[in-house]
């Protein structure tokens, strides 16, 4: 039997996807909704390269979305100009920065001593 497409019940993720990239398999993976599709960018591409593909069922309405501007493993983004960059970029859904939003309100957490 030779699939085109599988109906994968929970997440496709880097630990299903490489032993078939090792074995020259591909084929479709079907998916509940974008949560279940937990591939890395790096073997997402290499399984599209090799016709292998991910279909999402159901696609979620965006309601609202909350911006990060802290990029852990480079330099962070101005969070004014990143916010206005999503803004443009999603018309219609409300854009919110939490933390430019709520400064000085937050205090920082005590991990250790008083």
């Amino acid at each position: 039997m030779d699939p085109a497409a599988v109906i994968v019940p929970q997440s496709v993720t880097d630990e299903l996807v490489i032993p078939l990239l090792r074995e020259g398999i591909h084929l479709h993976f079907i998916v509940r909704d974008p949560m279940r599709n937990a591939l890395s960018p790096i073997y997402r591409a290499a399984w599209e390269k090799r016709g292998g593909g991910v279909t999402v069922v159901h696609l979620p309405k965006v309601l609202a979305l909350v911006a990060n501007p802290v990029n852990p493993t480079g330099p962070d983004f101005d969070p004014k100009e990143f916010l206005t960059a999503l803004s443009k970029g999603l018309p219609g859904v409300p854009v919110h920065d939490v933390a430019l939003e709520t400064r000085g309100s937050l205090t920082k957490k005590r991990w250790f001593g008083r």
